[in-house]
């Protein structure tokens, strides 16, 4: 019984860190999305990014409740897949950035 309640203890501690590490991913995709190039074409990219990481955002808040009400399995299979989407989302504007500056 003490060997589940230290994994339920780890699972709960890495979800804290996931949404610690998503926050930051998060402040750091919408200062990325101000920095992108904003032609013609990259107007309706931007909102489709800005949709995505709003959708990011509440898969968050989801996982937080889930934290909160003690499934933190859940929560962590939820924000990991919240991460790895907004880590796919920096290294999208990364290359916008980077292509603009190259021209």
């Amino acid at each position: 019984m003490q060997k589940l309640q230290r994994k339920k203890e780890e699972v709960k501690a890495q979800a804290e860190q996931l949404v610690v590490d998503l926050q930051t991913a998060l402040t750091e995709a919408k200062a990325l999305l101000k920095k992108a190039p904003k032609g013609k074409e990259g107007k309706e990219v931007l909102e489709a990014i800005q949709s995505e990481i709003n959708a990011v955002e509440t898969s968050m808040t989801d996982a937080t409740n889930l934290l909160n009400t003690g499934k933190f399995m859940e929560a962590k299979d939820k924000l990991t897949a919240a991460l790895q989407k907004v880590n796919q989302i920096k290294d999208e504007l990364n290359q916008a950035i980077a292509k603009k500056k190259g021209k």
